[in-house]
């Protein structure tokens, strides 16, 4: 399930990558971060996000600028025009290369923080994978959207009734005597409604009471934010099984691919050391 636990909520400041990385850990390894490893995440992974979203966007402004400056250079000129209008040709599949990139981009760029949060700090990796899933399993990609919408729409409608419900409550509870003994400027303060006839302890009062009938909301929508991107997330590896095979809990981790290297040249030293061992004790026996 995605990762929208209590402090998949206190992550709601951070950026996506940082969320991704809680929920890929969570999902992968069944490890949960806490906010501040999440954070740290996310300031490691910061300019290796930019990469995977900004190198799509500039390949299609360039993509398009070519089209439109094309365009013009060879249809704007008498006779030049006939030539250019051979060359349209060129043009669709300058568009199409273009419409595929932006499709691309829409269905895998929120994507594009949970490949970096499970393969590591390569933005252009993260990119090429996107895409590459996006066109080589659409058929799949549909269910997990199909899937991840339904399931995000009955949560979110949770969310929200439930957001609702307790600031509505808060303010009728709040309230309630000043309903009975007529208290106008009482049931507005509760409600957080500020009225020209309040004085200035009343207005200020008002003020702080609307805030705090926001917080539920504000909660609500930070769960939400951290259940959409989680989703995304745990999809991102579901996604990268079906078309690569590699297993959802294959997922990098910092130090552990240096360790593994370590490990193996201390294990391959020793090896050297005891074939040489063995040689040096059969050259003695030889000798004997």
């Amino acid at each position: 399930a995605p990762y929208a636990s209590a402090e998949g909520i206190k992550s709601r400041r951070r950026q996506p990558l940082g969320i991704s990385r809680m929920a890929v850990d969570d999902f992968a390894r069944g490890k949960k971060l806490g906010w501040t490893e999440g954070l740290a995440w996310s300031l490691r992974g910061f300019w290796a996000s930019l990469v995977a979203h900004l190198v799509p966007i500039v390949v299609i402004v360039i993509l398009g600028a070519v089209l439109v400056v094309g365009g013009y250079a060879l249809l704007a000129v008498p006779f030049l025009n006939i030539i250019g209008a051979v060359f349209t040709v060129i043009g669709i599949l300058i568009s199409l290369v273009a419409v595929l990139m932006i499709v691309g981009l829409l269905l895998g760029g929120p994507m594009m923080a949970a490949g970096i949060a499970a393969e590591g700090f390569d933005g252009i990796e993260s990119m090429q994978r996107i895409y590459s899933y996006v066109y080589t399993r659409p058929a799949r990609l549909a269910i997990y959207l199909i899937i991840l919408f339904a399931q995000f729409v009955v949560v979110s409608s949770i969310a929200v009734t439930l957001a609702i419900a307790t600031s509505s409550l808060t303010s009728w509870g709040a309230g309630l005597i000043f309903d009975w003994t007529g208290n106008a400027d009482g049931m507005a303060v509760a409600a957080g409604a500020v009225t020209e006839d309040m004085g200035w302890s009343g207005k200020a009062a008002s003020s702080i009471v609307e805030t705090v009938l926001k917080l539920p909301g504000l909660i609500a929508a930070g769960f939400l934010l951290s259940y959409w991107i989680s989703g995304w997330s745990v999809q991102y590896l579901l996604l990268r099984n079906a078309a690569d095979g590699q297993d959802v809990t294959d997922i990098y981790v910092p130090g552990e691919m240096e360790a593994r290297v370590e490990q193996a040249l201390a294990a391959r030293a020793a090896g050297i050391e005891i074939d040489q061992a063995s040689g040096a004790s059969a050259g003695e026996s030889d000798d004997d």
